[in-house]
């Protein structure tokens, strides 16, 4: 996400100057993309995105190449739906989506689009703090950007979960993919995931941002040294390319991030 941000706030802010002077008249809307409504504020960033066609255009390619009907899917930071609801519609009725997200902005507007979908029923939504362990903690989350790349950030009081006690909890009989877009937290998510990667081998998509992960004591390498473990190597979501950590860190440094696709091959 944070690599999809900065790119937009560099190379966008003529098409998003001209929209903000739009969402002034309109900028509460529904709209239709993909055959999926969304109730979009044109003020924010991520909606402006949905509004002209998808957030995160490539991720969004890539799901549409690797999910199949009936798949089970774990989406760790679901925020507002913007991958949520396409994920549902791609593993369809007999498919299982888990969209986890905490904070109270994001959650409501995640619940408000599931709901304009009458014929979504696949998706559980979880109000949980993914972690490796299970503890009571508070912490800041960022989950809603304006298209002036003002942050609202949100404090909250919480009990951590893991992945591995949800699936435990909801009886999942198979993880295909589990994808994880927490900025920070992802490290924390997969290793309290282990019982879960162990088992089913599900396709990982993780964000790689190493600037964000540095502030919870972690790393980009710890990600590859974790996930090598169970025999996983990890690709380019653009092109399906095999890339080593050397190369995602000289290419993300301290400013930017990029999604890995880690698969076992």
């Amino acid at each position: 996400m944070i690599k999809t941000i900065i790119k937009i706030l560099k190379f966008k802010k003529l098409i998003i100057s001209i929209l903000s002077f739009y969402a002034k008249l309109h900028p509460n809307q529904i709209i239709l993309r993909d055959g999926i409504k969304y109730a979009v504020d044109l003020s924010k960033l991520i909606d402006v995105e949905i509004f002209l066609g998808g957030w995160e255009k490539s991720t969004i390619k890539f799901l549409k190449q690797n999910l199949k009907y009936g798949d089970s899917v774990i989406e760790v930071g679901a925020n507002i739906g913007a991958h949520s609801l396409l994920i549902s519609k791609l593993i369809g009725e007999k498919g299982h989506l888990i969209a986890i997200e905490p904070t109270e902005y994001a959650l409501k507007k995640l619940k408000f689009n599931i709901e304009l979908n009458k014929n979504i029923s696949n998706i559980t939504v979880v109000d949980k703090i993914i972690s490796d362990t299970q503890y009571k903690g508070n912490d800041t989350f960022n989950s809603d950007w304006s298209t002036n790349s003002l942050q609202a950030p949100h404090q909250i009081e919480f009990y951590s979960s893991t992945i591995d006690r949800l699936v435990e909890d909801h009886d999942l009989q198979k993880v295909d993919m589990l994808k994880v877009d927490v900025d920070g937290y992802d490290f924390r998510v997969l290793k309290g995931a282990r019982k879960t990667i162990e088992k089913f081998r599900p396709i990982i998509f993780v964000e790689l941002c190493e600037y964000i992960l540095n502030e919870k004591g972690n790393s980009i390498f710890d990600i590859f040294s974790y996930l090598n473990r169970f025999g996983y190597k990890c690709f380019s979501e653009s092109d399906n390319r095999e890339i080593k950590v050397d190369e995602v860190i000289a290419f993300v440094g301290l400013d930017t991030s990029i999604n890995g696709i880690f698969k076992i091959i």
